[in-house]
């Protein structure tokens, strides 16, 4: 009725906030996939008091076909995580965002 999330990562982290159910109930409520994926993002960074040593990653899709995929944290200089849809039988390449965007590798 609404979409789907998954999410990569550490799982355990996932777990712990129930986050790719979140992501699909932040969309029944009204949320895009940006902001359901973001609200998920954020909810991670806060339960590690805002600084997480690790990056997980979010993807959700909703009925209407819109795609996103957004990180906890990655590297400046990449951007966001990139993310691949077919839409009318062309591959398209997208780039999402990380919340915490670092200069250098922290692990």
């Amino acid at each position: 009725d609404v979409g789907a999330a998954g999410a990569t990562g550490r799982g355990e982290e996932v777990i712990k906030i129930c986050g790719s159910f979140l992501v699909v109930e932040n969309m029944r409520r009204g949320m895009s996939p940006k902001q359901a994926v973001e609200d998920a993002c954020k909810r991670l960074i806060k339960l590690h008091n805002g600084d997480p040593r690790f990056s997980d990653n979010f993807i959700a899709v909703n009925r209407e076909g819109e795609v996103y995929r957004g990180g906890v944290r990655g590297l400046k200089k990449y951007g966001g995580p990139e993310y691949a849809a077919i839409r009318n039988g062309n591959l398209e390449i997208y780039r999402g965002e990380y919340l915490i965007k670092d200069e250098k590798p922290i692990w």
